[in-house]
């Protein structure tokens, strides 16, 4: 699929969940909840979405060589590539960090970190929905396990993968027959060793520890984000319960398809964790925009100050 029709799927599909969610809710009622929260919710929010940023960051320069990057320079990139995160569809977004660093930092270098970062925050994730999930709801007598074709599949798959790395050589040998190939094999190669490097790195226990500890308190920063805005809205939701609906919508990552900035998708997925948690499908829906607006709306702010910032830092 190429970036037109990407594009084009991604519209599709954002118009199509945009469109089911706002056939149960009045517009008005978005608006009024958005008008309803006081400034020094907002405010809050803002400074917690920031700490998010700020601890994020952390974890990226514990991987790059000292007086590489200045801290208040890769925060400023944190900031920007951020924005191309969530405004760019089908994950595109990422690139922008190898991207706006490629002066200072290897492509190779720069995505390994990336790639460590979300694996260890889609890890951190998990981790926090399943306990989330455990403690808020009662499921004693309510699992009931039915593998049917699970076993089956996670058998071929792990064939599958075997596979290809017994016939690796044999792989990279016809790759490196084309020249586009070939490039591509040098990046992954390259990408592969700062890898290794950086999961070395990760054997040092202070260095797992403060990576670790910057990664969960990241998250924490934006479940607590999202539990002030909706305390703002006045939902009185506990930070177990926050942290369910919000890690909720890990299940939209695995779609082929992404939404334009995360429009419906992210309201979806906030519909389907409050309704389960007893609140009114209006309130829901509604609630899901006000705190993706707001969170979009301190994206694009941060963006400003990160591309004014890199200006200015580049300057001198």
């Amino acid at each position: 699929m190429n970036r037109r029709h990407t594009l084009i799927a991604s519209v599709l599909f954002t118009g199509a969940l945009l469109a089911l969610l706002l056939a149960n809710v009045e517009l008005e009622h978005v608006a009024a909840s958005l008008a309803a929260v006081p400034f020094r919710f907002v405010l809050a929010g803002f400074a917690l979405h920031l700490a998010a940023y700020v601890l994020r960051t952390v974890g990226f320069a514990l991987f790059l060589e000292r007086g590489a990057v200045a801290f208040r320079e890769l925060l400023m990139v944190h900031f920007v590539h951020n924005f191309y995160l969530h405004m760019v569809p089908a994950n595109i977004g990422e690139f922008s960090f190898p991207w706006l660093l490629r002066h200072r930092v290897p492509k190779a270098r720069s995505l390994s970190i990336l790639l460590l970062s979300r694996v260890s925050s889609m890890i951190a994730s998990v981790l926090i929905f399943v306990v989330a999930a455990l403690m808020v709801f009662d499921w004693r007598g309510r699992l009931q396990l039915r593998f049917g074709w699970t076993p089956i599949a996670l058998v071929l798959g792990l064939a599958l993968l075997v596979g290809l790395v017994q016939m690796r050589g044999r792989i990279a040998v016809q790759c490196g027959r084309y020249s586009l190939t070939r490039r591509l094999v040098q990046s992954l190669t390259a990408l592969r060793a700062s890898l290794r490097a950086d999961l070395e790195r990760l054997r040092l226990p202070r260095l797992a520890l403060v990576f670790g500890a910057s990664i969960l308190a990241g998250m924490l920063a934006v479940i607590g984000y999202y539990a002030v805005i909706l305390r703002g809205m006045g939902l009185d939701l506990s930070l177990l319960q926050v942290a369910f609906v919000s890690t909720l919508g890990l299940a939209f990552l695995v779609l082929p398809v992404k939404s334009l900035g995360g429009f419906g998708a992210t309201e979806g997925a906030w519909t389907i964790g409050l309704m389960l948690l007893g609140v009114e499908k209006e309130v829901a829906i509604s609630a899901g925009f006000v705190v993706h607006i707001y969170s979009l709306a301190n994206v694009c702010l941060l963006f400003v100050v990160g591309t004014l910032g890199l200006r200015v830092l580049r300057v001198q």
